[in-house]
C-alpha cells in the first residue's frame, strides 16, 4: 500500500488532502498500526498526534467469497 502522511498541526478538523503535498510517502506491505501515543516508525516528531494519512493500493482476493473489512479509528 502506498502511505501519505500529511502534517494535520496546520489543516482543519476534517481537511481535504486534494491538491496538499505529503510530509512522508512510503510502501507498507499492510495497514495495521499500533495504537500508541508516540509517533509512529518512519514519522518526525510533529506528527505523534496531528495527522492525516491517505493509503492507496490493491486488495488481491483469492478466492469468491464472502470478506469483511473493517477500520477502527480514535479520531476519523
Amino acid at each position: 500500500m502506498r502511505a501519505q502522511f500529511f502534517d494535520f498541526a496546520s489543516m482543519p478538523a476534517q481537511p481535504d488532502l486534494g491538491g496538499r503535498l505529503p510530509g512522508v510517502v512510503r510502501i507498507d506491505d499492510q495497514i495495521n498500526y499500533s495504537r500508541t501515543t508516540n509517533v509512529w516508525d518512519g514519522l518526525p516528531p510533529g506528527m505523534a498526534d496531528t495527522f492525516a494519512s491517505r493509503h492507496t493500493g490493491w486488495l488481491a482476493v483469492p478466492s469468491s467469497g464472502d470478506y469483511t473489512l473493517y477500520l477502527n479509528s480514535d479520531d476519523g
